[in-house]
């Protein structure tokens, strides 16, 4: 071990804790500084309720966390602070949450399409799906006059579902898009099949545009607690089991604060569309959906060594 190696450590150990540590140091020869950048192997523990006394560790490694910068002779010219480093860490396992949200929500999005909230929130969508029904009745199926006196929000759903493949741009208005066509065949006897597989497409493929730019906040408290379960069992990337009890405390630590009542409505609407198991009080993964969101994982969650 070098001694800049040494020096380095020595204060990392002292300033910020046994957590944190640092990669080997670098000489910049232009300005004769020595610079090491600060990681850590971050520990996580995910509890299965079913082994209450086997909890499973997971080591997640974090890179960027800050620098520390010595001179020729060693000395410490600068260094990030602890809070800047916890800050840092924090926003990585913002990512993380995000990361592991996207995932659920893209293996789930049948699930999620089939809840009655849903059906609320995506109303504007479901209003456009009727009037695509009567396809070949007129050219183009929506016109721009049929839109007068709707809000001028729906507009923004139009882009959407035309990015998506449910409409397409024409003359003077819409007319079904391909994607559309498509499920209209599968679907062409079984309206509600046809609403579902819709909307479970654009939560599929849509959900970071419908979060960021229409109001879905009725739709994000099912998916976070979905999230309560699906995120540590991808962590762990093995089916876990959790007490409602459990499951209400990571939303609270996650997202704040929600009464046991909401709480155990939202997860009753889950079991009820598939999207978590109950039995005999243990909460657990649908298998299919785990199996879909392990693929769609990839390093994602553990890839964190770029910056936020």
């Amino acid at each position: 071990m070098s001694t800049a190696t040494q020096a380095v450590r020595r204060y990392v150990n002292s300033h910020y804790g046994e957590l944190m540590n640092s990669a080997e140091p670098s000489l910049n020869r232009e300005t004769g500084v020595w610079e090491a950048e600060l990681v850590s192997n971050y520990p996580r523990i995910i509890r299965d309720d079913k082994r209450p006394t086997e909890p499973f560790i997971k080591f997640i490694y974090l890179r960027n966390l800050g620098k520390v910068e010595l001179d020729a002779e060693l000395n410490v010219l600068s260094a990030s602070s602890r809070a800047d480093c916890s800050r840092v860490v924090e926003e990585r396992f913002s990512l993380l949450g995000q990361r592991a949200e996207r995932i659920m929500v893209q293996a789930s999005a049948d699930s999620l399409a089939s809840l009655t909230e849903t059906r609320h929130v995506l109303a504007p969508v479901v209003k456009i799906i009727d009037n695509l029904l009567d396809r070949n009745v007129k050219e183009p199926e929506i016109t721009f006059e049929d839109l007068e006196g709707e809000d001028a929000r729906l507009s923004q759903y139009f882009e959407l579902l035309t990015e998506s493949g449910i409409v397409t741009r024409v003359e003077g208005g819409f007319n079904s898009g391909p994607n559309f066509v498509e499920f209209l065949e599968t679907y062409k006897d079984d309206y509600e099949g046809l609403v579902n597989v819709v909307l479970s497409h654009l939560i599929r493929t849509k959900y970071p545009a419908l979060r960021s730019a229409f109001d879905i906040r009725q739709l994000e408290p099912s998916i976070h607690v979905d999230g309560t379960y699906y995120w540590p069992a991808l962590e762990a990337d093995r089916v876990i089991y959790a007490h409602l009890d459990t499951l209400r405390y990571r939303y609270i630590a996650n997202y704040g604060m929600i009464s046991t009542i909401s709480f155990k409505s939202y997860l009753h609407r889950l079991t009820e569309a598939d999207a978590i198991v109950e039995d005999g009080g243990y909460y657990s993964a649908n298998e299919r959906l785990f199996g879909e969101m392990q693929k769609l994982k990839g390093d994602l969650l553990e890839n964190l060594s770029q910056r936020v």
